[in-house]
């Protein structure tokens, strides 16, 4: 690990791969705030109603994150057996899923 670290080929690839997901996620949960600030004018039951549709809306989230980290293990494995049809298979699954 520590010369994975030290790597800076692997860490300008990482980063590379990082920051998208990362803004990604951002932009995701800063959602809920968007909703919170715009529908505070409106009223306490406003805001309980916002409130209780995000944690929905996080549920959901979560599952579709549990479905994308499952199918990612199963493409990485098919890539060390270096299987490409069924990574196929797989990505078509998630991708219709997720």
């Amino acid at each position: 690990m520590k010369n994975l670290l030290k790597d800076k080929a692997f860490m300008k690839t990482m980063l590379t791969l990082a920051f998208p997901i990362t803004l990604q996620n951002f932009i995701t949960s800063s959602l809920n705030l968007v909703d919170n600030l715009m529908v505070g004018r409106l009223g306490e039951e406003a805001i309980a109603a916002v409130g209780l549709a995000n944690q929905y809306f996080f549920i959901f989230m979560l599952c579709i994150s549990g479905i994308n980290a499952g199918a990612s293990v199963f493409m990485s494995q098919y890539w060390g057996k270096k299987d490409v049809s069924n990574i196929k298979k797989v990505l078509g699954l998630d991708i219709t899923i997720g």
